[in-house]
């Protein structure tokens, strides 16, 4: 027997973010958060309560900051790019 179950809980004020804005990678939380000069800053966030579309932050992000809330795939892969070419030179292999 099957049964569906909804808990209205109350939790005060806590800073959150879009689900949509989260990327978990299985070892932490991370975030695109953009800086004062409109660039993107990778951060790693502390994750308290999460539900189907809001997670709590506990650490990472302040309230005001804006986070990229959609493309995170697209930032992601453009991040581990630019991490994979800058690591090229670096492993002493052939250089052109």
């Amino acid at each position: 027997m099957w049964g569906n179950v909804e808990v209205n809980a109350s939790f005060g004020e806590v800073l959150t973010v879009p689900a949509s804005a989260v990327i978990d990678t299985g070892v932490r939380f991370v975030a695109f958060v953009q800086r004062a000069d409109e660039h993107l800053e990778p951060r790693e966030l502390k994750i308290g309560f999460k539900t189907d579309d809001y997670y709590e932050v506990l650490d990472g992000v302040s309230a005001g900051e804006k986070v990229v809330m959609r493309a995170l795939f697209l930032v992601d892969s453009e991040s581990q790019l630019k991490a994979s070419i800058s690591g090229m030179g670096a492993a002493g292999g052939h250089q052109h």
